[in-house]
C-alpha cells in the first residue's frame, strides 16, 4: 500500500507530518467556508470516518490557487481558521498596495 503524507495541526502538538497507510476520505461537500474561490477563500471538508487522524482538510484560497492543510479535532479547526480567516478577509477586500 502506498504511504500517505499529511500536513497535520493539532491544537495541542502544533504542525507534524503524518504518515498514513490508509488513505483519509475526505466527504464531497463543502462543510463550512468563507469568500470566494477567485478571490480569497477558506473551504472546510469534514472527514468520513471518526477513526481518521484527520478530522477535516481546510483549503485556503486566493486568486484560484488553493493550499490544503488537515486538522486533528475540532478545537484545532477552530485555532487554525482564527489563525487564518484575519489574512483571508485582508486578502478578499484587495486593499493591498501593488508595486512595479
Amino acid at each position: 500500500m502506498p504511504d500517505h503524507a499529511l500536513n497535520l495541526f493539532d491544537l495541542q502538538h502544533g504542525w507534524s507530518d503524518y504518515r498514513t497507510v490508509e488513505e483519509v476520505v475526505f466527504d464531497n461537500r463543502v462543510e463550512w467556508y468563507w469568500g470566494d474561490v477567485e478571490v480569497s477563500a477558506v473551504q472546510v471538508m469534514l472527514a468520513e470516518s471518526i477513526i481518521s487522524p484527520a478530522f477535516a482538510k481546510v483549503t485556503v484560497w486566493f486568486r484560484g490557487v488553493g493550499t490544503t492543510h488537515y486538522v486533528a479535532d475540532a478545537p484545532s479547526l477552530a485555532a487554525y481558521i482564527a489563525k487564518v480567516l484575519p489574512g483571508v478577509k485582508a486578502l478578499a477586500h484587495q486593499e493591498y498596495l501593488v508595486i512595479e
